[in-house]
């Protein structure tokens, strides 16, 4: 049975709450919301256990998996086609959508032309268009002949009904689906400058490269819109350079939510140990029997993401929280200072390539840094360089635990010192473990 979030009124009381007979969902053309509940954890916490107890679940289903390039998104079939899931999670606000028709978008696209077309992700191919009163749009259109397709657009959907209208978070404008959900559309405000990847990777003779104050200000802004998008109990799972989009001022706004889940918080904040203060919230009977006994942490074995950005608990265990994302925060913000991907290639055919945070503590260690920093920077860059290695290397720690947390993070950014956690850090096992071992591969 695939459970979905009714409409709740904020002064109706946790233990009134039946899962078998939800409020009839409103009849409007508009989707029904909920409004904004005052039980934050407490009321999520009171429905998910009675959810559990009474055999309900949002996902029951065996694991499948496909690999398109190094990204791995979950092809099972949990859906069914004609009931989507527009109603946000009952602990959050909302904000109001617009409903499009397909006839609107097709105007605003030529009709879907392939000369619209910008790319394509695991959802669909994305188009450029342009509304009736002249505004420039990004088009994501996905068929629902891909079962994952409905469930990414279901959570796109929710999350923008859930996410302010603020900086460095992608704003949703709206979305669009036809008779029996034969074809998926949501609707952005358009990014001029594209994405992070493609700066980046462009070359110089078509783009200038991205100078050293603009990777800054990515990275700060980009830290901004995770924190806010943890403060709402929402981890993304899926940070990466091609899911940070540039506008026209280089600033930073995260983007593609289908891949998100949800947390709980205790007593309102995330602890610096994140990983067990800020748990996933179990979907269904089999997530909630695989929590480990006195450990607020759960399980999942829908494993989706990117390779290389994948912090280690997540990869190899299923074990996701908040600190995930800073894992993923931390190769990024790498990226952004040696312009380098996720491995880097081996100097000889006998030794194996490096993963990107390795290889660039190896160099830090040798003092190397004009080998490490991007070659496109020229030499153009302060002495804070070392300061956003440094944090960026924290990020990518081993235990989710070491890691800071994204508000910490956002600090550091700003100005706040690193010194005191990279010492601790530098005089840890971890650290020492790799060094001796990283230098001897170095040379």
């Amino acid at each position: 049975m695939v459970f979905k979030f009714a409409t709740f009124d904020p002064a109706q009381d946790p233990n009134d709450f039946n899962p078998a007979f939800p409020p009839t969902p409103s009849s409007s053309p508009s989707v029904t919301l909920c409004q904004p509940c005052e039980y934050t954890y407490t009321f999520t916490k009171t429905i998910v256990r009675r959810l559990v107890a009474a055999g309900a679940s949002l996902v029951l289903r065996a694991p499948a998996f496909a690999v398109d390039g190094r990204e791995i998104r979950d092809q099972s079939a949990e859906t069914p086609l004609h009931g989507i899931n527009f109603d946000v999670h009952p602990e959050f606000g909302r904000r109001q959508l617009k409903e499009f028709t397909l006839k609107e978008l097709e105007a605003a696209t030529q009709k879907f032309s392939d000369k619209k077309v910008l790319g394509q992700g695991g959802f669909g191919k994305v188009y450029e268009g342009q509304l009736s009163d002249g505004s420039l749009v990004a088009i994501k259109r996905c068929g629902a002949q891909r079962n994952q397709g409905i469930t990414e657009f279901e959570s796109e959907v929710m999350v923008g009904r859930i996410l302010p209208p603020r900086h460095n978070l992608l704003s949703m404008l709206g979305f669009c689906r036809t008779s029996k959900c034969k074809d998926l559309l949501l609707v952005y405000p358009l990014m001029i400058n594209k994405s992070v990847d493609l700066c980046l990777r462009a070359k110089p003779e078509t783009r200038p490269p991205l100078d050293w104050l603009t990777r800054r200000k990515i990275a700060l802004g980009a830290a901004r819109g995770l924190s806010w998008l943890h403060d709402l109990n929402i981890v993304h799972r899926d940070i990466k350079p091609a899911n940070i989009l540039l506008d026209e001022e280089f600033e930073p706004h995260i983007a593609d939510f289908g891949l998100v889940g949800f947390t709980n918080r205790r007593h309102g904040e995330y602890s610096v140990d994140g990983i067990e203060e800020a748990p996933v919230l179990p979907r269904n009977k089999s997530e909630a029997a695989s929590r480990i006994e006195d450990s607020d942490s759960y399980f999942t074995n829908r494993i989706c993401g990117t390779f290389g950005y994948m912090a280690p608990e997540y990869g190899m265990k299923g074990k996701y929280s908040v600190k995930t994302d800073v894992f993923s925060y931390g190769v990024v913000l790498l990226q952004l200072v040696t312009g380098q991907r996720t491995s880097v290639r081996a100097a000889s055919a006998k030794e194996n390539d490096m993963l990107l945070p390795d290889w660039v503590k190896g160099l830090l260690v040798e003092r190397r840094l004009e080998i490490l920093v991007d070659p496109n920077l020229q030499g153009e860059y302060d002495e804070e360089i070392e300061k956003v290695i440094q944090l960026a290397l924290l990020c990518t720690r081993t235990l989710p635990r070491g890691r800071p947390s994204m508000v910490q993070v956002v600090r550091i950014l700003e100005g706040d010192s690193i010194e005191e956690r990279w010492e601790e850090y530098r005089h840890s096992e971890e650290y020492l473990m790799h060094s001796d071992s990283l230098r001897t591969s170095l040379r």
